[in-house]
């Protein structure tokens, strides 16, 4: 547990990039993954010049227009709600997930803290007027900046025009699509097409008959904050891009950052919060992004997020630009979804089949460095698979059931381990005669020593050696678990949410690094358990140690049950079913030793009297 905790605080917490070595210097991303080099047909085009803009600029060249653009709703297979305009030449100007509920309000107050935060709401993905954004910093998610004078756009389904406050409701591949006819000043007329892709959290864009030259597709403010806590979007917020040569580079955590900018063409470029991913996808050739940290008009945006919503502080808010190369067609994705593995991977697999990219948008995801990475991905997959199964009985379930899994392949190494260990206690008693008899002769000593291991079939780095070959399998869940998606506002028995913590009792004052923050700190029960089932496998591993180290333990015991008092209820009940699992296997195989050991000396004995 310790190496655990220690492993992560130091390789998988929040990090800038690193440098891979002096030959191939390749950004890592989010927990270090890494992107494999490749040009393909992404390739960055020659005299590309992306536009710079300030990074505290917020204001673009909106479409000039002399039109009232409308506004309607469209709902696509349940996977999301959206409310389009015809501003800019069709833009989203809301989006949720019907399935994902929590999201900053005024309609309702936590009883702790006293945040404006609404449990029973859709997340909402873009910042919207009621968030107290100007309208200069609105409408244009996404919009081509290069756009301009726009005289009038309408918007078509199925051939029919849509009206304003129209619901259009999309269910399958014949009727997915919303056609925006865009008129420019002089009569040439453009169109931009969106199709609603089924079974997918993507929307491709094509825009067609544009002016013959660069474009700057703009997505504004990033992604919204979803959860109640400020620390957990802030701490778990990244922008950031991959370009065609697998470089990243990328902006972490909620503080003070510069421009990101990419003088090659990007597979992709998007942000993210704990839970929730916004990318856009280049499908034409383009020659580079920027991502701009949005500094100045945050005035009135400061006080409702402090003051109403009573957040700690400003939520990260970021542009994204591309600039495609110079052509009268452009062709982009934006995949707005959690961030859940297995629906990433589906969408990389889909542009892969469709387009030939291997875009590895994955790599935004909290997976960890490689080989940790593949492991993680393999449990999201299985905890996936076990959730088809027994879907019906709830995250919690599956979480004790993997528990299950994990330990039947981890169960051999650790038999071998503890027999080891044990080997281990049974000789210290000859060591120590050995270094008190030949403690002035060194050389001598460590001689006997070396041979007693070997007279008594004992490997002194067999047992270190057995619990590194585990680390592949034990922390791949620590880090899954403390940011799956998938634990998000589920519940199981008592637990509310396997996301947060499992507090029963809280308490009327805030203890700084206990609880989550915020005003909220309590007592859960799984960081009890999972002190005591600790507690239990401590005790049968260290036996025969000596006093202080044992000492040692049990404090360490302690300190990890306050650490984890405010960790996910998800992966505090995973640990506690490891624990008891490990416990009842230190046990069988104590008792197989005990029996062995018990007809060793009846053999030796009876052995004696036939002599």
């Amino acid at each position: 547990m310790v190496t655990l905790y220690v492993a992560w605080s130091i390789f998988f917490g929040p990090q800038p990039g690193v440098e891979a070595d002096d030959n191939n210097l390749i950004s890592e991303g989010p927990l270090g993954s890494s992107i494999p080099t490749e040009n393909e047909v992404f390739g960055p085009a020659e005299g590309s010049v992306l536009s710079q803009n300030n990074s505290s600029s917020t204001e673009y060249n909106q479409a000039s227009s002399s039109f009232e653009p409308i506004t309607f709703s469209v709902k696509h297979d349940g996977f999301f709600n959206s409310r389009l305009s015809t501003q800019n030449g069709g833009t989203f100007l809301e989006y949720n997930l019907p399935s994902y509920l929590g999201a900053y309000s005024e309609t309702k107050k936590t009883s702790r803290g006293g945040v404006s935060y609404d449990p029973d709401i859709p997340f909402e993905f873009l910042f919207t007027a009621n968030n107290a954004f100007p309208d200069s910093m609105l409408g244009c998610n996404p919009c081509i900046e290069t756009l301009t004078s726009i005289e009038g756009v309408v918007a078509k389904h199925n051939g029919q025009i849509i009206k304003d406050g129209d619901e259009v409701e999309l269910s399958g591949a014949d009727d997915n699509s919303i056609i925006f006819e865009i008129t420019l000043l002089g009569g040439d007329t453009s169109t931009h097409k969106m199709i609603f892709n089924s079974g997918s959290y993507s929307v491709s864009h094509t825009y067609d008959d544009l002016p013959d030259e660069k474009h700057l597709v703009v997505w504004k403010n990033g992604i919204a904050p979803a959860e109640r806590f400020a620390w957990e979007d802030n701490n778990n917020f990244c922008a950031g891009f991959v370009d065609v040569s697998g470089e990243e580079d990328w902006n972490e955590m909620n503080v003070d950052h510069g421009d990101l900018n990419s003088s090659l063409g990007v597979k992709w470029a998007g942000v993210r919060n704990k839970f929730f991913v916004t990318a856009l996808i280049p499908i034409s050739r383009n020659t580079g992004a920027t991502l701009s940290p949005v500094k100045n008009n945050l005035e009135q945006v400061s006080k409702q997020y402090k003051e109403v919503y009573g957040r700690t502080e400003v939520p990260a808010i970021h542009d994204i630009e591309i600039e495609f190369e110079k052509s009268e067609q452009i062709n982009f994705d934006t995949f707005l979804a959690p961030l859940d593995y297995s629906i990433i991977s589906a969408y990389e697999s889909q542009i892969k089949k469709r387009e030939d990219k291997d875009i590895g948008l994955s790599h935004i995801m909290t997976l960890g460095f490689w080989p940790l990475s593949e492991i993680s991905k393999f449990i999201s997959l299985t905890i996936q698979y076990l959730h088809a199964w027994v879907g019906f009985a709830g995250y919690g379930l599956i979480l004790i059931l993997f528990a299950f899994l994990v330990r039947i392949i981890s169960g051999p190494l650790t038999k071998r381990s503890l027999r080891a260990t044990q080997k281990m206690q049974v000789i210290q008693p000859i060591i120590k005669d050995i270094q008190e008899k030949y403690k002035s002769d060194p050389k001598k000593m460590q001689m006997k020593i070396m041979q007693s291991y070997k007279e008594n079939n004992v490997n002194p780095l067999s047992g270190c050696l057995l619990m590194f070959l585990q680390w592949p399998i034990m922390i791949p869940p620590f880090i899954i678990f403390r940011s799956a998606v998938e634990l998000r506002m589920e519940s199981f028995l008592w637990i509310k949410d396997l996301s947060q913590p499992d507090y029963l009792i809280s308490l009327p004052f805030d203890v700084p690094f206990l609880g989550t923050g915020e005003g909220w700190t309590g007592i859960g029960i799984l960081p009890l358990l999972m002190g005591f089932t600790l507690y239990l496998t401590m005790k049968k591993t260290m036996s025969n140690a000596p006093g202080q180290n044992k000492m040692m333990l049990y404090v360490m015991n302690i300190m990890f049950v306050l650490l984890f008092n405010s960790f996910p209820a998800g992966l505090n009940l995973y640990y506690v079913c490891y624990n008891v699992l490990n416990y009842l296997q230190q046990k069988s195989t104590d008792s197989k030793s005990t029996d062995v050991s018990l007809f060793s000396k009846l053999k030796g004995f009876l052995q004696k009297q036939k002599k």
